[in-house]
């Protein structure tokens, strides 16, 4: 195969957006995680992607506004689901000097092995959930979406529009697992079972976080 001097500098901008982040332990074990999920993961190819999926200012920074494909919605909704950890354990909770314990057994199932309600088991729940997930859409990759491969100019800080203050977010998932955000001013509820539905069963009491 032959690459282009454009191609090079192409994939060396894409792998230095991430140079930065070689010695974040959060980072490093958040591949790790993408990787127990798909072997064939590939941190250039999908980190400097859509609106949500930049990682280049690393993993626990917000997303850039609405997902714009099923890879970025992925993203999208890890970015939430650690905003809900740092609701509900505070900003120290998101730092770069603790791993998670994380397991896989040779079936392939992922386990998370930290103690349930806790701040590590919340932020490998996060990255457990996305992980899966992105495994599940990952080869409708569009090129035309990447900071450094697209051919159609994508630029994040110009096609991205973060919405404005006019919702009220509130975090609602399962006790143990990862939590989702949404806005409680749409007169959604977040019922006792961990879903988000415009009213909850009867005997299921709202509990939103």
């Amino acid at each position: 195969m032959v690459f282009s001097k454009s191609n090079i500098l192409i994939s060396a901008a894409s792998a230095g957006i991430l140079s930065g982040l070689e010695n974040d332990k959060r980072y490093n074990q958040l591949l790790e995680t993408m990787t127990m999920a798909n072997e064939n993961f590939s941190a250039e190819t999908y980190w400097a992607y859509g609106c949500n999926c930049l990682m280049g200012d690393g993993v626990s920074q917000n997303g850039h506004g609405p997902a714009i494909d099923e890879i970025d919605t992925t993203c999208k909704k890890y970015k939430d689901c650690i905003k809900c950890v740092k609701m509900e354990f505070g900003e120290e909770c998101i730092n770069d000097d603790f791993r998670y314990r994380i397991r896989q057994t040779e079936n392939g199932k992922i386990t998370c092995k930290d103690d349930a309600l806790s701040c590590k088991r919340a932020i490998c729940e996060c990255d457990k959930a996305f992980a899966e997930a992105h495994a599940l859409v990952a080869e409708q990759y569009n090129q035309d979406y990447h900071m450094f491969y697209s051919m159609i100019g994508w630029n994040p800080e110009e096609q991205c529009v973060i919405p404005g203050p006019s919702s009220t977010p509130q975090c609602c998932g399962p006790a143990e697992g990862p939590k989702s955000i949404f806005n409680s001013a749409s007169g959604k509820k977040c019922c006792a079972d961990g879903t988000i539905q415009t009213s909850c069963e009867p005997g299921s009491p709202e509990e939103p976080y």
